[in-house]
């Protein structure tokens, strides 16, 4: 069950980058998810030496690349409007 919604995720995020308008709230959630994970999961192991050989760094990575690119996909002054 977990699988197929982070297949429907993936899908509208894919579609969300050809169509920003009508997929802008899905982008925003994995903006918003994609954050929140990385401060609360990464950030603690990378300040932690101990930690780090415990990071994903295949998960990290596009993560990261999310958080910082689809901001600047997001149409905001529609998504408010």
């Amino acid at each position: 069950m977990t699988a197929t919604l982070w297949t429907a995720i993936l899908v509208c995020s894919i579609a969300g980058l050809f169509h920003p308008i009508i997929f802008a709230p899905i982008l925003l959630l994995q903006v918003i998810y994609k954050s929140v994970w990385l401060v609360v999961y990464v950030l603690p192991r990378l300040r932690n030496a101990n930690s780090r050989k415990e990071i994903h760094w295949g998960i990290v990575v596009p993560f990261l690349l999310i958080a910082i690119i689809y901001p600047l996909i997001i149409p905001w002054s529609v998504l408010f409007a």
